[in-house]
């Protein structure tokens, strides 16, 4: 009961997610055990009326939060666009790609019981080509979370099933299956098709999202398996 996450999109919402005046934001979603979910990685929702900031997609930008010990979904993986790597001694930083970036927290080992991340939008075509990385790192699936990022699956000028097949991922006989499906729910044809997704490598290992990215509604809704596995163990 109640609710268990809020969201966030700090490019369109001027959230700055370093400043200090989240922090009190953030100590209350620990306080409540809550997840942020925030964008993260390039947005365009208001790029039209000139107010996106792309710099607050930053996943490092996040920092701060999780040393305070709050939970964080980096929805999409960061993957779209580069940004500044923060954590570089450099006085100029260079400039990276967002979902290396994301994967790089991802593989921190004191973020492990709080980064997540999901994999909604990420097979829209301008994020196929960091779709084929995360697909590959199952060392991080077990805390990525299934997503569609709904309305954009249904938005047709975004699914390019060509751009999956010309990578790899599908078939062409699998996209012409995902075509019948998107017109009778496009949602389905999202679920589908990350389901169904195969990338192999140049040396040959098959890659494919695993299972338990598709089973994380528990976690979200805060059950806490190691606790309720404790209470048994005692009754």
């Amino acid at each position: 009961k109640g609710c268990n996450l809020i969201k966030w999109l700090p490019n369109s919402m001027a959230i700055d997610p370093m400043d200090s005046l989240c922090d009190a934001f953030y100590d209350k979603l620990v306080e409540l055990d809550m997840f942020l979910l925030s964008h993260t990685g390039q947005e365009h929702s208001l790029d039209d009326a000139d107010y996106t900031v792309q710099e607050y997609g930053n996943p490092l930008r996040f920092r701060n939060a999780l040393e305070k010990g709050c939970k964080i979904i980096m929805a999409h993986c960061a993957s779209e666009g580069s940004d500044e790597d923060l954590d570089a001694m450099d006085t100029r930083k260079p400039v990276i790609n967002s979902c290396d970036l994301f994967i790089r927290m991802m593989r921190e080992d004191k973020y492990k019981h709080l980064l997540y991340g999901d994999i909604s939008a990420i097979t829209a075509f301008k994020r196929v080509d960091n779709l084929v990385k995360v697909i590959q790192c199952s060392d991080i699936h077990d805390r990525l979370i299934y997503g569609s990022d709904y309305p954009v699956p249904a938005i047709n000028a975004t699914v390019w099933y060509g751009r999956l097949v010309s990578n790899g991922l599908i078939t062409q006989a699998q996209a012409t299956l995902l075509r019948e499906i998107y017109k009778f729910n496009p949602l389905l044809a999202d679920f589908v098709g990350k389901r169904i997704m195969r990338y192999t490598d140049t040396d040959g290992n098959v890659h494919r999202f695993s299972d338990k990215i598709f089973q994380q509604f528990p976690l979200l809704c805060g059950y806490n398996y190691e606790k309720n596995k404790v209470e048994k163990k005692n009754e």
